[in-house]
């Protein structure tokens, strides 16, 4: 019996985006750093906006198309290797009996035990058809990078930090330090968004299309790779160079493409918890956020931010 290449084919299928079951994190709030013009916008539409990767300032941040870890030439020796351990007994592997390659291997195994282990013919009938396999999995890398191209437009993230007191985020963020810091509540009662916000993954390289061993053991049928684990990951590694930001992500997935490349999701009145105000922050524009945000939540609290004498840094003082 020889192993057919339909398990190779059914690795190309391309899996769905999955839904919002990721594991929940016990964070009770956040940090949104904002120009005052923009927390106006927020207080005065009771929204927030979130906002499809393409408009990110950093072109690289979920628009980095993913890649091997390895050579992918090397992949039919590397497979080749671990049936060869396992049909010779080296190594143990519980093998899923639905998957063609594994009753291949198992059906090998017998046959070593019987006549013993002839390299050259098994790697004659092996090889050829873990070469056809090699051409697929590239081609199946590239559907990914395409699809993923086509979810950007779809694709909908708010980012929050968990620091309110960096004074680059402050700069970059909270329009030299005019703007403002809103402190956001999690909600489990109300099931808020902010429930499910996950940490970004700060890395030097950009994500890879499942590891060698990943791809073996899903090969020979030992482990089903996590297709879904690459969804995930994916919306949340990030460049290391961003580490300062302590940066939390909500995405969300549109069912079509909209003609704007954002959306807006409603704010919770007792998500506004507090506001800190930049250190140059205009009079006037605290006044006004000072009344829209009491408007939402009357018992919200303001916080003053000053410049502290003994360091580069900010205190803060209720006001």
């Amino acid at each position: 019996m020889q192993p057919t290449v339909n398990r190779a084919a059914d690795l190309v299928i391309f899996q769905p985006m999955p839904d919002h079951t990721c594991p929940k994190y016990h964070r009770t709030y956040f940090y949104k750093y904002t120009s005052a013009r923009t927390a106006l916008l927020i207080l005065w539409n009771r929204t927030f906006r979130y906002s499809s990767p393409i408009l990110f300032n950093d072109p690289f941040d979920i628009q980095t198309e993913i890649k091997f870890d390895f050579e992918i030439h090397n992949l039919p020796k590397l497979v080749m290797e671990e049936i060869e351990e396992i049909v010779l007994s080296k190594k143990h592997v519980e093998l899923d009996e639905s998957n063609e390659w594994s009753r291949a291997i198992a059906l090998l195994k017998e046959k070593v035990k019987e006549h013993g282990y002839y390299e050259h013919d098994a790697k004659a009938i092996i090889l050829p058809l873990l070469e056809i396999m090699k051409h697929l999995l590239e081609d199946t890398r590239q559907k990914y990078n395409d699809a993923w191209r086509e979810f950007l437009p779809r694709l909908r993230v708010f980012s929050v930090s968990e620091k309110k007191d960096n004074i680059l985020m402050w700069s970059h963020y909270a329009d030299y330090h005019t703007g403002v810091v809103l402190k956001l509540d999690v909600l489990p009662e109300e099931d808020n968004p902010l429930c499910v916000a996950q940490p970004v993954i700060y890395r030097s390289t950009p994500p890879n299309f499942f590891t060698a061993r990943e791809w073996i053991d899903d090969i020979i049928g030992a482990k089903e790779i996590d297709h879904h684990k690459l969804y995930w990951e994916y919306v949340y590694v990030k460049s290391d160079i961003w580490g300062y930001e302590n940066e939390w992500r909500v995405w969300d997935l549109l069912p079509d493409v909209q003609p704007q490349l954002y959306s807006d999701y409603p704010v919770y009145p007792k998500e506004l918890e507090e506001i800190y105000f930049g250190c140059r922050i205009r009079e006037e524009d605290r006044k006004a956020i000072v009344l829209s945000a009491k408007s939402i939540n009357p018992e919200i609290r303001f916080f003053q931010a000053i410049k502290s004498n003994d360091q580069y840094g900010l205190d803060f003082r209720e006001i």
